[in-house]
């Protein structure tokens, strides 16, 4: 580019031609590129972001059945990782993927999936090392667990059937989850009785208060006795674990101590009869009773 005085200056903007050259050269490298690598990596990683979940086991049962066990993608994986199970028979999905378990920081859990069966093939166990963490029964489309995080008593009993029905053929299987729950519901010594709920918000003075509700079930699942007392403690006091405790001093005698109102004791016949003890309890009870161990937070409160 010349001067109007004729002196020959050189500057850095490039001719029309050069700029198009330059744009079709810069434009032949990103298609390369974008199609020989990167863009095959992008619409991978776009469809993990749309599926969400990953397959990392497929059972095979037989009769056209499969329970498919999925993870979270690594393209969406954020711990802690989650499982998902589909239950499929004959190419048709009869249980749509749901969550069932949690893993922790890693996104594939450790150890290796398998299935058992009952010898009519309609009840089948996915096993997760020695734990039993899914169950489903072809023949009635019942399936197991029902809520994720979240056992409660028709979960816990039906969990229980189907250990019985593998037990009954001499497979003895260990669900975690059932154990957990007895320890969590306050069982008494011989196992007949559950304490379910101590405490339920107290309505007449809003939320701020508890009020000392006891709920039974036998072994079957049923409710049995309600004891509703007008005994109340604060909000504060209940979600500290040194102001109460609760707890089966012996096969048939339930006691529940609060620093608000002393201690209550009760005694359960074998006709299913209710008995409460009278005052003053045994010192020796009501030190027993402070002794019980922590309460959980899942039996302290219940609407």
């Amino acid at each position: 580019m010349n001067t109007p005085d004729g002196l020959g200056v050189r500057t850095d903007e490039p001719m029309p031609a050069e700029v198009d050259n330059r744009k079709r050269a810069r434009c032949a490298i990103l298609a390369a590129v974008f199609s020989g690598f990167a863009f095959p990596a992008l619409c991978c990683g776009f469809l993990g972001w749309l599926a969400g979940d990953e397959e990392i086991c497929r059972l095979e049962l037989g009769m056209g059945r499969w329970i498919v066990i999925y993870a979270e993608s690594a393209f969406h994986y954020e711990p802690p990782g989650f499982l998902y199970y589909e239950v499929v028979e004959d190419g048709r999905v009869c249980i749509p993927r749901r969550r069932f378990r949690s893993v922790g920081p890693e996104r594939v859990p450790l150890g290796q999936f398998a299935s058992v069966s009952t010898e009519d093939r309609q009840l089948t166990a996915v096993l997760l090392g020695s734990n039993a963490v899914v169950f489903h029964d072809f023949g009635t489309g019942r399936t197991w667990p029902g809520k994720y995080a979240i056992v409660d008593w028709e979960d816990f009993c039906l969990a229980k059937e189907f250990l019985k029905r593998f037990e009954a053929e001499g497979k003895r299987l260990r669900c975690e989850a059932v154990e957990a729950y007895l320890k969590q519901r306050l069982p008494s010594p011989d196992g007949t009785r559950f304490v379910t709920h101590v405490w339920e918000a107290y309505e007449g003075q809003g939320n701020n208060r508890s009020r000392l509700t006891v709920r039974v079930v036998n072994a079957a699942g049923v409710e049995t006795h309600l004891i509703r007392t007008r005994d109340t403690i604060s909000l504060e006091q209940q979600l500290s674990w040194n102001t109460w405790r609760a707890g089966w001093l012996s096969e048939d005698t339930f006691a529940v101590w609060a620093s608000a109102f002393g201690i209550r004791v009760w005694r359960f016949g074998e006709d299913g009869s209710l008995l409460e003890l009278p005052q003053p309890i045994d010192p020796a009870d009501v030190d027993r009773a402070k002794r019980l161990p922590e309460p959980r937070w899942w039996i302290m409160h219940s609407r």
